[in-house]
């Protein structure tokens, strides 16, 4: 499998990255926290060498960002099997929020779509509880991340979708119980068995395997 993740340096996507480079796929990730070369990672969070990771540190706030790493990805019709988005801010304005939360998850998945088509592929949104709890204070942060579960519904019905809502201890969600790697592990689950009950639907990940269905 030949997968893009975003937001591949920290976190849930970098335990995700890992462990499905240890499982023999190819790996591609986008980060801005990294070099462009893929192979010396600016932050550390990864070991210096790690073949098939290929790394990009391309902005996709930006709509020649998002065509710069679509370009790239896909270049000479190079097919492409799953796209997960893990790239996500919850502090800074509101227009940052939705550049990166909302605009730029869209924007990429609409240029990825073709070849995602074509090789029957998967698409991962990660999503958040914030959603739901009509909370003042994450209000910018839920509405980027209520949009983007409101296009992810409106593909699924032709393309494979997942949206989850993680609970993992991550620098946005310190307090969190639950590791980046086993949330990550049941992720990858679901994208090799993509359970039907679980397609085009938002999911709950919260830890030791478990999927719960919200809606």
């Amino acid at each position: 499998m030949r997968v893009l993740i975003t937001g591949g340096l920290r976190g849930i996507g970098r335990a995700l990255a890992l462990q499905m480079h240890a499982a023999g796929h190819h790996v591609i990730i986008n980060d801005n926290g990294c070099q462009e070369d893929g192979i010396q990672i600016a932050h550390g969070e990864m070991p210096p060498f790690v073949p098939n990771i290929h790394t990009y540190q391309v902005n996709l706030t930006t709509m020649g960002g998002c065509l710069q790493l679509a370009h790239a990805v896909a270049y000479n019709r190079a097919s492409l099997h799953a796209l997960v988005h893990c790239a996500a801010v919850r502090k800074g304005s509101i227009w940052g929020m939705m550049d990166v939360n909302c605009n730029g998850t869209i924007f990429l998945t609409e240029l990825l779509l073709p070849t995602l088509l074509e090789n029957q592929g998967v698409v991962m949104f990660f999503s958040s509880g914030a959603v739901d709890e009509l909370a003042f204070d994450t209000r910018w942060y839920a509405a980027s991340k209520a949009a983007v579960e409101t296009y992810a519904l409106s593909i699924a019905d032709r393309v494979t979708t997942f949206i989850v809502r993680p609970s993992a201890r991550t620098r946005m969600n310190p307090q969190a119980e639950t590791s980046p790697e086993d949330i990550a592990a049941t992720c990858q689950g679901l994208l090799g068995q993509r359970s039907p009950q679980y397609l085009g639907r938002v999911l709950s990940l919260p830890g030791q395997g478990r999927v719960e269905v919200v809606r």
